[in-house]
């Protein structure tokens, strides 16, 4: 495989995507856990929680789509 083959670009693409999910799915893990004491009581505490969550779920997915786009644009303006 050479570099700047089809091949090696759909290699450095799936890298990408696969670091991206693996981040996202770091923060819908943990936000999912801060949301299920939601689920079983309903009082200020717990649904503060849920907010921050919900917070960390978004910002985790947020920056997963940040360091995705930041990464190919600095490897595929370069072919």
């Amino acid at each position: 495989m050479e570099l700047g083959s089809e091949q090696h670009k759909r290699l450095l693409r799936m890298s990408i995507m696969k670091v991206a999910w693996k981040t996202a799915s770091i923060g819908l893990f943990f936000g999912f856990l801060l949301i299920i004491p939601s689920l079983i009581r309903d009082n200020p505490l717990v649904n503060g929680l849920a907010l921050a969550g919900y917070g960390l779920m978004l910002s985790f997915i947020g920056y997963a789509l940040y360091i995705a786009w930041r990464k190919y644009q600095k490897i595929f303006k370069t072919f």
